[in-house]
């Protein structure tokens, strides 16, 4: 049995919580019977290709209002993620933690 494990992080840019992330995939996906993937929603990823494995951009946004609900856009992030069915979704930063805090309940009530 496999266990898939997903990340979502804003971007890739050139940074400490970035790099991490990444090492974390990298070494996740070299253990038996782990599966790991990125999700990133905004068009940075300033790494080599060989070192993107398992990334994946998904447009996604979310424009905080004062007043009012906010506005976004995560659909498509939400529908790349869910069919990759995760056992655990990990979000990184703050960006990360808004967006996954958008998505429809019902669609990870199995999710850690």
């Amino acid at each position: 049995m496999i266990q898939r494990v997903a990340h979502i992080i804003p971007q890739l840019s050139q940074g400490g919580a970035e790099r991490l992330t990444l090492n974390i995939n990298s070494e996740l996906n070299h253990r038996p019977g782990i599966e790991s993937r990125i999700f990133y929603f905004q068009p940075v990823a300033d790494y080599k290709a060989t070192e993107l494995n398992q990334c994946f951009y998904v447009p996604a946004q979310v424009r905080l209002r004062l007043l009012g609900p906010p506005e976004y856009q995560i659909h498509k992030l939400e529908s790349a993620i869910a069919s990759f069915n995760p056992d655990i979704l990990h979000a990184h930063l703050f960006e990360s933690e808004l967006v996954r805090g958008l998505f429809r309940p019902s669609t990870w009530a199995n999710i850690s």
